[in-house]
């Protein structure tokens, strides 16, 4: 695991070299950007859910992500369910109430 992420930084340069071996810098830049899309998964998925400790997802993620065993807590987490904030509970009984 250590010499995977130690090797990382090597691996990223030989996807910028252009000419032999390397896929160029557009090539670059498409990886980058999907590795970076897939490592904050997490914190997008409780984004979009409206979830009520999605800072704390993205600091889990941020600081906890890169052994991927964060990475899944977060990306659980994330998925676990949504509470109701008060304002959104308030509005709702007064909807019921209203009928």
């Amino acid at each position: 695991m250590t010499l995977t992420v130690l090797a990382m930084p090597l691996a990223v340069t030989q996807v910028f070299m252009v000419g032999n071996g390397g896929g160029g810098v557009a090539h670059g830049l498409t990886l980058l950007i999907g590795l970076l899309a897939i490592y904050f998964l997490p914190w997008f998925v409780a984004w979009r859910r409206r979830h009520h400790a999605t800072d704390g997802i993205l600091i889990a993620n941020i600081v906890l992500g890169w052994p991927f065993v964060g990475w899944f807590g977060a990306l659980a987490w994330s998925a676990m369910p949504v509470r109701a904030t008060a304002s959104l509970a308030n509005g709702a009984a007064a909807r019921n109430r209203s009928r």
